[in-house]
């Protein structure tokens, strides 16, 4: 009887961290299929802001007539060859745990997910890297706990700080407030004489 009770405890556990895992997994797959659209249009912003700048510095070598031709055409053939590389650096990179291969392979398996480069990545939680710009996706804990916490740890004190300059600040405003009252009951007591 105890051994039946203690295998009826184990597969209850087993099942409860299968569907923790599954919930988990659906979640992160939700989640990144509904930010598909904002990925895509980081990209596009990405790809205008690097042909607008590469038509500006190209319009302004140009308009350089003291520059001979064979410096600005150097400088035009780096830029274009860097923007290029730029270009390729927009794809949307999902570093995923190792050790999490299922919600690897469930990630690399999905539809929406199609745009997504998925590599496994040595890191505690998944990355998202578009070009220049890395979002760390910890789907279960408060990203304002985790900036004061590490803020407390980077800059002891600073909170308290920060609560004396707000109250400093709140003071000077409520002075200020208070002498505008006085000058307009001044002003309103003038007008009355």
């Amino acid at each position: 009887m105890a051994r039946e009770q203690e295998q009826a405890r184990l597969e209850a556990r087993e099942l409860r961290a299968a569907a923790a895992f599954e919930g988990y997994r659906d979640g992160v797959l939700l989640a990144l299929g509904a930010l598909q659209h904002v990925i895509e249009g980081v990209q596009r912003a990405q790809l205008t802001l690097a042909a607008a700048v590469r038509d500006h510095v190209h319009a302004t070598l140009q308009a350089m007539n003291a520059a001979p031709d064979v410096v600005i055409e150097p400088i035009c053939s780096a830029l274009v060859h860097r923007l290029a590389q730029a270009d390729a650096a927009t794809q949307a990179v999902l570093h995923v745990p190792r050790q999490h291969e299922a919600l690897l392979q469930a990630l690399r398996d999905d539809p929406r997910l199609r745009t997504l480069d998925v590599r496994p990545a040595d890191r505690q939680l998944p990355l998202l890297e578009l070009g220049a710009l890395a979002w760390e996706l910890d789907l279960q804990g408060s990203l304002l706990e985790d900036v004061e916490l590490a803020l407390g740890q980077a800059l002891p004190g600073v909170q308290d700080r920060l609560n004396i300059l707000a109250s400093g600040y709140s003071a000077e405003v409520l002075e200020a407030l208070d002498a505008a009252g006085q000058g307009r009951r001044f002003t309103h007591f003038k007008d009355s004489q």
